[in-house]
């Protein structure tokens, strides 16, 4: 397309350039025919398209009566005006209706509910907590009663199956009672199918805990949030109201602390847009009409089967978590809680930790590792005993006595055993013989026994001469007896 602006730039090439037209061409990139024509003009004159009257201007008023009259569909329009001799195709009259029809907006009900009737439930995410070693995500459990509108919130970390229902069961307890029937989306923890022809699959977990609390589950249609819209106003309502501007989340437990006070002195005692009452107030008479809880709470604990390792380690969720070592490398089943997890064997308790839901942890219970401790002493004091009794046959009534004379045995059987390294096994086997004659049980004396005996120096051997001739060079001094002269007159 040729402006103004490139007319003069072909003009200006042309006139001071002496430029062709082939070469203005592939300077400004257009066709040398477009710069041939532009060359002979002498003025510029802004090209206009020719225009091209539609087959459908001819019936767009007609086409505007009819959606007047009904709001028929494009291809019944199509029908009606092909008949009065419209030649063009339906994607263009299809085309045309789209752009002059208003879009049609759904109408929704009202929704009214007796006290006690229904409650709604959903997870909102909220954002991220930064743990000691990781980054997690963390989500709201929202439950509304609907016709008071009181409402009950809680964080959590995962929206599985024991989060799910342990957050229920602390909803129907913080109310107090339970409502006939629960509207819930189509989560996975609640509904495992639901196609469009209505048929619905329930998680078996969730209807075994609505049979023990005794409610109905609702679940909306696929893709149908207004279904549950007043959870759905109570998720923007807690996301807006609670946690805008909070950025001082540093642990679950004080965010839902926090959450608790907000909503006993601001979401249920605040007066309501719809119902222009307090949800407190109205929630008087609806208590009344709550369903009583069941005496025996329900047990919302993930039941699976796991395996320690010959580390006597279970591995959950990246963290480890220890067994008594009796259980190294044996399968366990384990009840998992959203704050504690439990290790069973043959239905016998045998380990509890707090659930962390940090990564790449290690917890230890100091007990489970003492029995292989002791174990391994135990052990090495057979090992012990063993090496002492191979001293002599006298060592087994020595260590009778010991046991009999003294307390710590072993500190004595031990220091014997290092005077064994140090003099030998037959000098000690000597010591322990004579010891036991005296009895004096004790390693000191035993000790001093070696000790003492290892002063005395061994006689000294004659004195043996080579040389016959040596016997000559000897020279013995003559004894003096007048001492003995001195000690008779002393006397």
């Amino acid at each position: 397309m040729v402006d103004y602006h490139m007319f003069c730039e072909i003009k200006r090439l042309y006139t001071e350039e002496k430029l062709n037209a082939n070469q203005i061409g592939k300077v400004l990139g257009i066709d040398q025919k477009t710069a041939a024509v532009w060359i002979k003009r002498n003025r510029f004159v802004k090209n206009h398209g020719k225009t091209r009257t539609s087959v459908l201007a001819l019936y767009k008023k007609r086409i505007q009566c009819l959606l007047d009259v009904h709001p028929y569909t494009a291809e019944q329009t199509f029908n009606m005006i092909k008949e009065e001799g419209y030649s063009g195709s339906y994607s263009t009259l299809s085309h045309y209706i789209s752009g002059i029809r208003p879009p049609a907006k759904k109408a929704y009900l009202t929704l009214n509910f007796e006290p006690g009737e229904a409650c709604q439930v959903d997870f909102a995410y909220c954002g991220h907590i930064q743990l000691e070693h990781t980054r997690r995500k963390f989500y709201a459990f929202i439950m509304t009663l609907c016709h008071s509108r009181m409402m009950y919130v809680e964080f959590i970390y995962r929206q599985n199956k024991e989060h799910f229902l342990q957050c229920h069961r602390n909803a129907f307890e913080y109310f107090g009672g339970v409502p006939k029937s629960v509207m819930v989306d189509n989560c996975k923890v609640a509904v495992l199918e639901h196609n469009y022809y209505g048929d619905i699959k329930l998680n078996p977990a969730y209807l075994d805990f609505a049979q023990h609390y005794g409610f109905k589950i609702k679940a909306c249609g696929v893709r149908c949030p207004n279904e549950k819209g007043q959870v759905e106003k109570a998720v923007d309502y807690v996301k807006k109201n609670f946690l805008n501007g909070r950025k001082d989340i540093t642990s679950l437990e004080s965010v839902n602390n926090a959450i608790r006070q907000w909503m006993e002195n601001t979401a249920n005692v605040r007066k309501h847009k719809t119902t222009q009452k307090k949800p407190v107030e109205l929630f008087e008479t609806e208590k009344k009409e709550l369903q009583s809880l069941n005496i025996a709470p329900y047990d919302c604990a993930d039941v699976r089967s796991i395996r320690a390792d010959n580390r006597f380690r279970v591995t959950f969720e990246t963290n480890r978590y220890s067994v008594p070592s009796d259980f190294a490398s044996t399968v366990l089943n384990a009840k998992i809680y959203p704050g504690r997890l439990l290790f069973y064997f043959d239905n016998n308790l045998i380990a509890e930790h707090r659930r962390s839901y940090d990564k790449n942890q290690d917890f230890e219970n100091p007990e489970h590792l003492r029995k292989l401790l002791e174990y391994k002493r135990n052990a090495k004091d057979q090992k012990m005993m063993q090496n002492f009794l191979l001293i002599s046959s006298d060592a087994e009534s020595y260590y009778s006595g010991l046991k009999q004379k003294r307390f710590n045995v072993k500190d004595h059987i031990r220091k014997i055993l290092a005077l064994e390294e140090r003099y030998g096994r037959e000098k000690v086997a000597v010591a322990i013989k004579d010891a036991l004659d005296l009895e004096a049980f004790s390693s000191e004396y035993i000790a001093n026994l070696l000790e003492q005996r290892g002063r005395f120096c061994a006689p000294a051997s004659p004195l043996h001469l080579i040389r016959n001739s040596d016997c000559l060079d000897i020279e013995l001094e003559q004894p003096d007896l007048n001492f003995y002269s001195l000690l008779e007159k002393g006397n």
